[in-house]
């Protein structure tokens, strides 16, 4: 099979400085979330500290414990409510514990009157192991200004989901899915390795001939480009940015975390 060669563009690293991506909450500062018992059921204990040993940015990650009794709900409310004023879209990294409990976020509109309504929106399971990063969706109304408030994990049925601890780091608030595909699905691409912290290899089902790769910060930079099936991110800053990959056919996005370590 015929390896096809990447042509570099040139790229200043001066630029990524400028164009780093700041989250909305870095989990750096203590006390940034705590459990609260009134809002969750059937929580024998609950907790919520500062991490160093596993991060993905900065100093310190989030984790966060739990052990239910049974039918359990914990809840964990931000102590200042986040305002979303970015859009619609919540993405953060979280490091899973292999339980099948469901994790989600918890949103809040506030109308003009001052009354709120409020939105607990699933991101999915907790069954995985390592970073991941998990983003989704909340319903906006125009009339309506939108405050994050806090996180929630539902208990699922079997033994094995009674207790469990996981971690969170940087969270982003936009305005549209990172993870857009417009003509193939994002399970048939292989992008690895991810994180990334020298080169980014793709593969596409319908072959790698014309391959352009485009890597974007989160607020829309072009920062790099590369033909082929690799792009060199050794000099790129950690963090997450927007793998864009357009082929004769095809044309798809995905998330991408740069870690140096």
């Amino acid at each position: 099979m015929a390896v096809v060669e990447s042509i570099e563009y040139p790229f200043v690293a001066v630029e990524i400085q400028e164009q780093a991506e700041k989250p909305s909450l870095d989990f750096e500062t203590n006390q940034l979330i705590s459990f609260d018992p009134a809002l969750s059921t059937g929580v024998l204990s609950a907790s919520v500290g500062l991490s160093s040993s596993k991060k993905l940015f900065g100093n310190y990650s989030n984790e966060f414990k739990y052990e239910f009794s049974k039918d359990g709900n914990s809840y964990y409310k931000l102590n200042e409510p986040l305002w979303l004023s970015e859009g619609n879209c919540l993405g953060f990294y979280l490091l899973g514990d292999l339980t099948e409990n469901e994790i989600g976020f918890e949103v809040k509109g506030v109308a003009q009157d001052k009354s709120e309504t409020a939105e607990l929106v699933s991101v999915g399971n907790l069954n995985f192991f390592g970073w991941e990063y998990k983003e989704k969706e909340f319903n906006m109304q125009p009339s309506r200004r939108y405050k994050l408030t806090g996180f929630y994990v539902r208990q699922a049925e079997g033994e094995l989901n009674a207790k469990g601890n996981f971690f969170m780091d940087n969270l982003h608030n936009y305005n549209e899915l990172l993870n857009s595909v417009s003509t193939i699905k994002s399970a048939d691409i292989q992008v690895y390795p991810n994180p990334a912290h020298e080169w980014i290899y793709i593969n596409i089902p319908d072959g790698n001939s014309g391959c352009m790769l485009q890597l974007y910060t989160l607020d829309g930079h072009l920062i790099k480009s590369s033909e082929g099936v690799r792009i060199n991110v050794s000099e790129v800053l950690n963090g997450m940015y927007i793998l864009k990959i357009k082929t004769k056919t095809t044309l798809t996005s995905q998330v991408v975390q740069i870690r140096h370590y």
